[in-house]
């Protein structure tokens, strides 16, 4: 239980995130540590996959939005402008992680 509110995860979702995310979650780390200041540019992409991977597991609603505007602006040839497209789907992923204590990464 969160002494200042927020649910957090249970101990086997926390299991299932770390399995699956866990090595896209250390190449963001070592993206961040290797890039310094430039890092949030450099690593946003990764970033972005990072966030997808946890939502799939903790916030399944969320992804799939974001899964949907994705394959809709790849399928209409957007290339380098899908995230751009896809920005509000990935604040609300973002909002859902954040709600559950997943988000920011450490």
């Amino acid at each position: 239980m969160w002494p200042f509110g927020g649910r957090g995860v249970e101990e086997a979702t926390q299991a299932r995130l770390d399995r699956k995310c866990g090595l896209a979650l250390a190449a963001l780390r070592n993206c961040r540590a290797a890039n310094g200041a430039a890092a949030a540019s450099a690593c946003s992409q990764l970033e972005e996959s990072v966030v997808f991977c946890h939502a799939e597991v903790a916030a399944p609603d969320a992804a799939a939005a974001y899964q949907r505007c994705f394959m809709k602006a790849a399928n209409a040839g957007a290339g380098a402008a899908v995230p751009a497209r896809c920005a509000k789907e990935a604040a609300a992923m973002r909002r859902s992680l954040r709600k559950l204590r997943l988000y920011p990464f450490k």
